[in-house]
Order: structure tokens, then sequence, then C-alpha cells
């Protein structure tokens, strides 16, 4: 005796599998967007700003130096106050994502920024304006 139920049955569970797939590819294509846009509420990213001015004078930086140089940036204009170490991990993760969109080369631990890349990346982005000191 042939139980025909069983193909029924298998078929709703290859469509229920596809549709969960489906779901899942799509909100991974969405989380790809968020993680690697420039700025993910679209305003200006002051740290971001600062890598790629930094890294577009033609100089060769290992992690340290070049978060020092940043930081000192920042600091100038008044806008790296609180935690260094959380700061250090932000730009840490966005020199990363610069070297996955191919703005920055790395070479063992030394960044080189790609000036056309850069230049582009700056054109692009939208710029903040000044931060001032209320003192």
């Amino acid at each position: 005796m042939i139980n025909a139920p069983a193909p029924l049955d298998l078929y709703l569970k290859l469509v229920h599998l596809f549709g969960a797939l489906r779901a899942v590819y799509v909100l991974y294509g969405l989380f790809i967007m968020a993680v690697y846009s420039f700025s993910r509420r679209r305003l200006p990213d002051l740290l971001t700003e600062e890598l790629v001015f930094v890294l577009s004078q033609k100089r060769s930086y290992e992690f340290k130096q070049l978060f020092e140089v940043v930081h000192d940036n920042l600091r100038r204009r008044n806008a790296a106050s609180g935690g260094q170490e959380i700061l250090r991990l932000r730009a840490y993760d966005k020199l990363q994502k610069l070297v996955f969109g191919g703005a920055v080369k790395k070479s063992g631990k030394i960044y080189t920024g790609n000036s056309a890349a850069l230049a582009t990346m700056a054109a692009n982005a939208p710029h903040a304006d000044p931060i001032k000191s209320n003192a």
C-alpha cells in the first residue's frame, strides 16, 4: 500500500525551509549593508573622517601610531571626550572596514591609504561642522 501524504508532507517541509532560507538571506543582506556603509545613520562620522584624512597623506602607519595621530586630531577638534579604549576599538573597526572596502592597504601591521579611493570617499561623505567647546 502506498502512503500518499508523505510526498505532500515532504513538499510542505521544503516550502517552509525555502521560506526560512529566503528570510535569512534578506536579513543577511540588510546586515551587510548596515555594517559596511560609510556611516550607519548617514550622519557625519568624525572618526572615519579623521582616519581618511590621516591616511590620505601618503604615509604608512602601524595602528598604534595611526590611532595616536587620529586621537590628537580629534582632541584638537574637541571631539574625543570620554573613553579612549572605546575610541580605539571603534577606530580599529572602522580601519578594518576601510581595508575591506579597498580604501586602505594592509601589509603585515602597516596601513597605507589608497589615495584615489580615499579621495572619492572623502568627496562623497557628508562633512561635519567643527565641534566647538561651550566653555
